[in-house]
């Protein structure tokens, strides 16, 4: 038993540790910024390319990195589209900008680029979505479901720190895969024989 414990926590020390990995194209990023839509100052249709588009012009709150907030105008729509979202007053969303980043400071990224909204900010409302389901399952299930999410997060944790960045770094996936199962069916027994 002691041979497989120091086993285990010899290849769970090297598959623990991050990994870093160096990108083979440089990726351009694009600054997205949390908002809140603080009023809606137009709204109707305009012609656009011999078509009606529906638009708004919306007056938004940025909450930027640093909790500062700046006020920006958006329009949102203008082109011709099959549907467009609308949005009201007190609606959180996410603005994604087009300049990319750059030795620019926010502000000026900000009062130099155009954006738009890709969504909705609904980590908020997922968070008490998340929270509502953990206690059900410890409610519903007691002891096993702790486990459960216990087994739930150590699965998230490897595939997300170790599996995927290792098949990102052109690791090969049979290796990554086989060792990931050894590990994972030896915690099992292990576990397994603890409780």
């Amino acid at each position: 038993m002691k041979k497989f414990l120091v086993i285990l926590m010899i290849v769970a020390g090297l598959f623990l540790n991050p990994v870093k990995i160096k990108a083979q194209v440089e990726v351009t990023q694009f600054p997205v910024f949390e908002a809140e839509i603080i009023e809606v100052i137009e709204q109707g249709e305009k012609e656009v390319a011999g078509q009606v588009a529906p638009f708004q012009l919306l007056k938004l709150n940025l909450i930027q990195t640093n909790d500062q907030t700046t006020s920006y105008q958006l329009e949102h729509g203008g082109f011709p589209t099959a549907f467009l979202q609308e949005y009201r007053a007190g609606d959180q969303v996410f603005i994604n900008f087009y300049q990319p980043l750059s030795e620019l400071s926010q502000a000026e990224i900000i009062n130099s680029s155009q954006a738009n909204i890709t969504g909705y900010a609904t980590y908020h409302s997922l968070g008490l979505i998340a929270f509502l389901f953990v206690v059900v399952v410890i409610i519903a299930t007691g002891a096993k479901g702790i486990k459960s999410l216990l087994s739930l997060v150590l699965s998230f944790v490897v595939i997300f720190k170790i599996v995927l960045p290792l098949l990102l770094a052109n690791v090969d996936p049979v290796l990554v895969i086989s060792v990931m199962a050894v590990f994972h069916y030896s915690t099992y027994f292990l576990f397994k024989s603890w409780f």
